[in-house]
């Protein structure tokens, strides 16, 4: 582990290098440490343990293709952290100059801002500088909205709700559903890339911002809804009697009226998106209001980090029933194996016509064919070879009937035997959706996934 995390020195801005090339590192290192107090790392892990740990961080400037957590690992599990702070931190990504790929990527990861190879001193002190100018700014205004939010009830800026009458409001109103048996919804929305927009245009552009999305918002709420500005871009919705079809169909209907048309102001034109999480009364099942916030908020970030412009009523891992609850509304008998077969990916032919492909051996077990199972005649009719090789792996075609469905009853059934011939070439159909999670939540398993790859691919 290769970092540089020096003591503090009073109020320096810090500012974080993850690059895993020490020539690099050490560039920009002397490119900024005149203005700031550089921290060195040279891999995503270290930068993510370096930030955990270090509330002085302000910005992150980072590499993307790095061991152990590549960047966009690391952006990632970033913007999916629980703590504001390392939530919002701005971060810039090296690219190449023509490297529109990479720069996509990031951007949908949730990267703030770019530079680009070869690094520009100036340009890279002055995004740096911008970016730590926002994060004072930030930090200073919510100190300023926390003081203030007891004695706020309408935001001075936008004519919406304040938070602490958001709060009373919800509170009153989730009492009541409880009490009778209602709906509720909480909807959580931010504007995508608002710091990327303040940093390029300014203070008085984003106001002006806030304010027309504020009208936008009231355009599309009904007279009994809430809409409140709960923070410096970030927006809340309550809604009555309203179950999840209707909460998402409300979400969508925000969605679709902020970016329909774009955002003038002093001759510049934006396309501006928002992001939105919201949860229910029915469907979550919750009764606190920290909770239905909280799972809200998780759903606001994953939209977010799938790029922006999202609707989303699903958070990683936050969704899932405890087992008891999949068993209530489970059924006695597992489905099937026709149905496993017939619901399956390239699956075309029912169970019967499967197994007659495959030959049955004087235990009842069946394995699939090979060309050295079957002769054919003179006149091209084929016929069982009495004595029959050991089976072998199973052909292309024959692989995408099998499904992974039945693999996995196949295991619960400990029918190991049966599921030997076909077990390498499901592990492949389901390797390319590990290594998504993998990338997606920057795990760490770059380096056993590859191995797990090259063995099943020389096993073939």
């Amino acid at each position: 582990m290769a970092y540089d995390n020096t003591p503090e020195r009073g109020a320096a801005e810090r500012v974080l290098i993850t690059d895993d090339s020490l020539v690099i590192r050490k560039a920009i290192e002397k490119h900024l440490k005149s203005d700031f107090e550089v921290v060195l790392a040279d891999n995503g892990e270290t930068a993510w343990e370096i930030i955990a740990r270090d509330p002085a961080i302000q910005v992150l400037v980072t590499d993307i293709e790095m061991p152990r957590l590549d960047g966009y690992g690391l952006i990632c599990r970033l913007r999916a952290a629980d703590e504001p702070r390392v939530r919002s931190l701005p971060i810039i990504a090296i690219t190449g100059a023509d490297d529109d790929e990479t720069k996509t990527r990031a951007f949908a990861c949730g990267a703030t801002d770019f530079i680009i190879k070869p690094i520009d001193a100036m340009q890279l002190r002055a995004r740096v500088h911008a970016h730590v100018k926002f994060t004072d700014a930030s930090r200073r205004l919510a100190q300023a909205e926390a003081a203030l939010e007891d004695e706020s009830v309408i935001d001075p800026l936008t004519g919406l709700c304040g938070r602490r009458y958001f709060r009373q409001r919800a509170e009153q109103e989730l009492a009541h559903a409880v009490r009778h048996g209602g709906d509720f919804l909480l909807v959580r929305l931010d504007v995508d890339s608002m710091k990327q927009i303040y940093v390029q245009h300014g203070d008085d552009l984003v106001d002006a911002l806030l304010v027309w999305l504020a009208g936008k918002l009231k355009g599309v709420s009904r007279n009994e809804d809430t809409v409140a500005r709960v923070g410096g871009a970030e927006f809340a919705m309550l809604a009555l009697t309203t179950g999840k079809e209707m909460g998402e169909a409300v979400c969508r209907r925000i969605r679709t009226a902020v970016a329909a048309e774009p955002f003038c102001y002093g001759g510049q034109t934006l396309n501006v998106t928002v992001s939105l999480g919201f949860v229910t009364l029915d469907e979550d099942r919750l009764r606190s209001l920290d909770d239905m916030l909280a799972l809200a908020e998780r759903r606001l970030v994953r939209a977010k980090s799938e790029g922006g412009d999202q609707v989303s009523a699903a958070a990683r891992g936050a969704d899932v029933p405890p087992p008891e609850e999949f068993a209530l509304a489970g059924v006695d008998e597992p489905p099937p194996v026709e149905e496993l077969l017939n619901a399956a990916d390239g699956a075309a032919l029912p169970l019967a016509e499967i197994e007659d492909l495959f030959v049955q051996d004087d235990e009842g077990v069946r394995t699939p064919p090979t060309e050295d199972l079957v002769v054919q005649d003179g006149e091209g009719v084929g016929s069982a070879q009495t004595d029959m090789p050991a089976p072998v792996a199973p052909d292309e075609e024959l692989a995408g009937l099998f499904s992974i469905d039945l693999a996995l009853l196949m295991l619960e059934d400990d029918d190991v035997r049966r599921l030997e011939p076909w077990i390498d070439r499901v592990a492949l159909r389901v390797l390319p959706l590990l290594e998504f999670c993998n990338r997606r939540g920057g795990l760490g398993l770059d380096q056993a996934l590859s191995e797990i790859r090259s063995r099943l691919i020389i096993r073939r």
